[in-house]
């Protein structure tokens, strides 16, 4: 039986992290939190439009749709400018304002 290489071993690696590293940190940052790290910074929030939470099904579904080719170019070619991940799963991103004039 043949040995693999440490270089083939590792790219194999490199590539199973590509794929489900970005995948998992999507889904699981935003059915945990309800945001990513780059929605901290801009100060904004992942909401279903019935202005519940996100639970992990919702979230694992928009992350597949965000996951596929097409969902880019939604933001082109739609007047709207509504990815495909939120106008499938009816979701928004809204502003941690909107949240707290909400819900106070």
């Amino acid at each position: 039986m043949e040995e693999t290489s440490f270089a083939e071993r590792f790219s194999i690696f490199a590539g199973f992290n590509l794929i489900f590293f970005p995948f998992f940190y999507f889904w699981l940052t935003e059915a945990i939190f309800g945001k990513t790290i780059g929605k901290f910074f801009t100060r904004t929030h992942v909401i279903n439009l019935t202005d519940r939470k996100l639970n992990f099904i919702d979230c694992l579904f928009r992350t597949i749709i965000r996951f596929t080719i097409l969902d880019v170019f939604t933001i082109l070619l739609k007047s709207g400018r509504i990815p495909w991940h939120d106008s499938f799963t009816h979701t928004r991103v809204v502003t941690d304002d909107y949240l707290r004039d909400e819900f106070v």
